[in-house]
């Protein structure tokens, strides 16, 4: 077995993966990736290469890594059933921190846009998201501002920071909406 195969497997497993899902943009990028990916099909083919390193992937199925991708974004998108108390990556730590790019703020927005639209009716969450904003206001344009404005850094990839900034917007947003209830 070379390493050719086992990344013809890969590739081909990612590619039927991606048509399934259905996900638009680069959403999975920071969700499943190493959030530098270019692509979901990038990001899909880095997940499964790291899920699976320790197998023969030449005997992976399409179906099992399915299920295993399925299993993992539903604990992803379990934004309402757990909230992440652990905050953000200690600023402390011993490795350098990086800051957050442009692109790199673009691709976690997109990502928290994507996770809390899994669990949130997408109109309702749009209003939300844009309350105070102009009708017109992009929904991945305003979480970009508040990803800006937290002038996060990151230790290994930015898509560490994904499932944290998710709980905390939808704990914006949670808040945002009972004010505006008063």
């Amino acid at each position: 077995m070379t390493k050719s195969n086992i990344d013809k497997n890969i590739d081909r497993i990612a590619t039927v993966l991606l048509a399934q899902s259905g996900c638009q943009s680069n959403d999975l990028v920071a969700l499943i990736g190493n959030g530098n990916e270019a692509s979901n099909h990038q990001a899909l083919v880095s997940w499964l290469a790291a899920r699976f390193e320790n197998i023969d992937t030449v005997e992976l199925t399409t179906q099992e890594a399915a299920t295993k991708l399925t299993d993992y974004l539903q604990e992803q998108y379990s934004l309402s059933a757990k909230r992440c108390t652990a905050g953000m990556p200690d600023a402390r730590s011993v490795l350098p921190a990086h800051y957050l790019t442009v692109n790199e703020c673009r691709g976690l927005s997109r990502a928290i846009y994507h996770q809390l639209s899994r669990t949130i009716n997408k109109s309702i969450l749009d209003a939300a998201i844009c309350l105070g904003e102009s009708a017109e206001a992009d929904p991945v344009d305003c979480i970009y501002e508040w990803v800006q404005q937290k002038h996060l850094t990151y230790i290994f990839y930015p898509a560490e920071l994904a499932l944290p900034l998710a709980h905390a917007f939808a704990n914006e947003l949670e808040i945002r909406c009972s004010l505006e209830e008063l």
